[in-house]
């Protein structure tokens, strides 16, 4: 193999392992432990650059948090290879694309990371909760028009999302089980809009859970209520309206949509 070729290769091979850094540990902070993550490393050659190019167009320009960070991972190893190895091929031009699409999204992100990113809000808020029919996994048929009187909490979620395991552990679970909650009014809806029937029992058995977890599908319920990606959480009033509206889950999340119940149930 030509050596201009050899140090491409090596190099590319460095930078698409270290891109894989960030899932992974992502992953283990949330305790995710899937075969698909560790396909997708066995294969990141072909996946990161693949990834990089479609994230980096679609998501134009809304750099939020992680391209820079995924920039970042696949460039540093692959310009440390090609330094490595400058003596035996001029092959360093070949690290310029990396380096300039890290300054590149990075310069797009940094506006919004020292002002924050803007807060999202779903156009429902203040408005009548948009009806829909939704099936348990035991068969049972749910309306959210026969909820009026209660206070409704909806999460969007998915088994394979980091954010939406630890929100099922920390918010939605308690809150489910809640017997003073629930004779207060509070009903938990959480519906899988990712996973099939068999996925979503097989993750409630190994993680203990006992709550009723309802299956819909993302475009329908799309159609309806407006994600943010998952988990999304609505919060509907007593008299069938959209109180609050959140998007994703932290610590700072968490407390607002306790606080949002608790004032809904008053």
């Amino acid at each position: 193999m030509r050596p201009q070729l050899l140090t491409l290769v090596l190099a590319h091979i460095a930078g698409s392992y270290g891109f894989c850094i960030l899932p992974l540990m992502e992953r283990m902070l949330y305790r995710v432990n899937d075969q698909g993550a560790w396909i997708c490393v066995c294969l990141a050659p072909l996946i990161a650059p693949i990834y990089l190019v479609v994230m980096t167009v679609v998501d134009f320009p809304h750099y939020y948090n992680y391209m820079p960070e995924a920039w970042a991972f696949y460039s540093v190893p692959f310009v440390t290879v090609c330094l490595l190895r400058r003596k035996g091929t001029p092959l360093f031009r070949f690290a310029i694309p990396p380096i300039f699409m890290t300054l590149f999204v990075t310069a797009l992100w940094l506006p919004r990371a020292i002002g924050g990113p803007p807060p999202w809000q779903s156009p429902l808020e203040g408005k009548q909760a948009p009806d829909f029919t939704l099936t348990t996994l035991d068969g049972t048929t749910c309306s959210i028009s026969q909820e009026k009187g209660h206070v409704v909490l909806i999460d969007f979620w998915g088994t394979d999302c980091p954010p939406c395991r630890v929100e099922l552990e920390q918010l939605v679970a308690g809150l489910a089980n809640d017997k003073t909650l629930h004779e207060r009014g509070l009903r938990v809806w959480a519906i899988n809009i990712v996973d099939d029937s068999n996925t979503v029992q097989k993750f409630l058995d190994e993680n203990h859970y006992d709550f009723e977890v309802m299956l819909g599908t993302q475009n329908a319920i799309a159609n309806l209520y407006p994600l943010s990606g998952i988990p999304t959480t609505y919060l509907v009033a007593r008299d069938g309206s959209i109180r609050k509206a959140f998007a994703g889950f932290d610590p700072k999340t968490d407390e607002q949509l306790r606080a949002e119940i608790e004032a809904a149930l008053k």
